[in-house]
C-alpha cells in the first residue's frame, strides 16, 4: 500500500526541457568517436547523455546534476574487461577451473552490484545536494541468495519477489543528503502485476485462436477456390499459419510487456517516500504502447537514425508524469538538507576511484 500524506501537501510536476535535435548531435558524436577509438570514448558517451538528460530534468525550477567522471567509469570497464578476458582465456583452457570462476562470479556479484549503485546515486545530485546508498554487500548477498532461491525452487514462478526485494533493498537504503526514503509496496503488489500480465497474454491467445478458427471456417466454407488452395498446398497453409501466429504472439507479448514495465514503474515510484514527501507516477498504458509503437516504426524507417528523437520523447512522456507530492516548503527542506551535508564534511560526498559496475 502506497504511503499517503496528510493534507495538506503540496503537488510539483516533474518537467523535461530536452529535444531530439538537441540529443541526436550529442548521440551522433558519442556513436562516432566510440567506434573510431575501439569502445574507449564509450565511459565520455556516457557521461554525455546522462548529463543531458538529467540538466534537462527540473523540478522547481531547478535541473538535476549528474557528476561522474568518465576517466573513473573507464577505469571500471578496463578492469571489468581485463577480469572477462582472463576468465575466457581459463575456461578455454580448463572448463572445471571456469566453471569454479563462475561460481566465485556469482559470490562476488553483490559486491559489484553495491559499487555500481553507490556510484550512480553519488554522481546524482539537486541543488548541490547528492543522493546516496547506504546498502552494503552483505545486505545485496542476503536478498540475491534467499529471493534467487525462491526463484529457482518454483522455477521462476517466484520472479516477482525477486523483484520486490530487489528494488526494496535499493530505495530502503537510498538518501537524499541525510534524508533515507522508504519504500512501501509489497510483494503482492509486484505478483499482482505478473499474474495479469500473463492473463493478458493467455487472453490474447484465447481470442487469436477463437478468431483464426471462425476465420479459416468461413475462407473454406464460403470460397471454394482458397479452400482448395489450402487444402492442396500444405506448405502454403503452413507459412500462412506460422506468419499468423508469430505476429499474434509478438503483439500480444508486447502489449503485456509494456503493461508490466508500466504498471511496475507506476508502483515503484509512487510507494517511494519519507514523512516530508512522496513521489506519484501516473502512467497510462494505452500512451505507453502508443509511444512503443510509434518509436519503433520510425526507428525502423529511418534505419536507426531516429532513436535519439524517440528517447527523448519517452524521456519526456515518463518524467513529466511524476510528481512530487510534499509538506511545506521545499526551499526549506533544501535548505535543511544542505545545512545537514555540509555538516557531514566529505563522508557524504566520497566517490570511489571507479566505477566497475557500470
Amino acid at each position: 500500500m502506497a504511503i499517503l500524506l496528510a493534507p495538506p501537501y503540496f503537488h510539483t510536476p516533474f518537467r523535461f526541457t530536452g529535444n531530439g535535435r538537441e540529443y541526436f548531435r550529442i548521440w551522433i558524436v558519442n556513436l562516432l568517436l566510440t567506434i573510431l577509438t575501439l569502445g574507449i570514448y564509450s565511459a565520455w558517451a556516457k557521461v554525455r547523455k546522462q548529463r543531458y538528460f538529467y540538466s534537462n530534468t527540473w523540478l522547481e525550477g531547478e535541473p538535476f546534476d549528474y557528476l561522474a567522471d568518465p576517466v573513473k567509469i573507464l577505469k571500471g570497464r578496463l578492469l571489468a574487461l581485463a577480469i572477462f578476458g582472463v576468465y575466457i582465456l581459463i575456461a578455454s583452457a580448463d572448463p572445471l577451473i571456469g566453471l569454479l570462476l563462475t561460481v566465485a562470479a556469482l559470490v562476488f556479484y553483490p559486491w559489484l552490484f553495491v559499487m555500481a549503485t553507490r556510484f550512480k546515486w553519488r554522481n546524482s545530485a539537486y541543488r548541490n545536494i547528492r543522493f546516496d546508498f547506504r546498502g552494503t554487500p552483505f545486505q545485496a548477498a542476503a536478498v540475491f541468495i534467499k529471493s534467487g532461491l525462491v526463484v529457482l525452487l518454483t522455477l521462476g514462478f517466484g520472479t516477482p519477489y525477486f523483484e520486490y526485494k530487489r528494488r526494496d533493498l535499493v530505495v530502503s537504503n537510498t538518501t537524499y543528503g541525510t534524508t533515507p526514503f522508504t519504500f512501501s509496496a509489497t510483494a503482492g503488489n509486484f505478483f499482482g502485476i505478473y499474474i495479469r500480465a500473463l492473463g493478458l497474454v493467455l487472453v490474447g491467445v484465447l481470442i487469436f485462436f477463437a478468431v483464426a478458427t471462425v476465420a479459416f471456417t468461413f475462407i473454406f466454407a464460403t470460397s471454394s477456390t482458397v479452400g482448395f488452395l489450402l487444402t492442396t498446398s500444405s506448405v502454403v497453409a503452413e507459412y500462412l499459419a506460422a506468419f499468423l501466429l508469430t505476429a499474434v504472439y509478438f503483439a500480444v507479448y508486447s502489449v503485456a510487456f509494456v503493461y508490466r514495465n508500466t504498471a511496475m514503474a507506476n508502483l515503484v515510484f509512487s510507494n517511494i517516500a519519507n514523512d516530508r514527501f512522496k513521489l506519484k507516477s501516473d502512467l497510462a498504458v494505452g500512451a505507453m504502447i502508443k509511444l512503443y509503437l510509434i518509436n519503433g516504426v520510425v526507428i525502423v524507417a529511418s534505419l536507426g537514425l531516429m532513436i535519439p528523437w524517440a528517447a527523448i520523447r519517452m524521456a519526456r512522456y515518463r518524467i513529466e508524469h511524476l510528481t512530487l507530492l510534499h509538506h511545506g516548503d521545499l526551499d526549506d527542506f533544501i535548505a535543511g538538507e544542505q545545512e545537514q551535508t555540509s555538516a557531514a564534511g566529505e563522508e557524504i560526498a566520497e566517490i570511489f576511484d571507479f566505477d566497475i559496475g557500470l
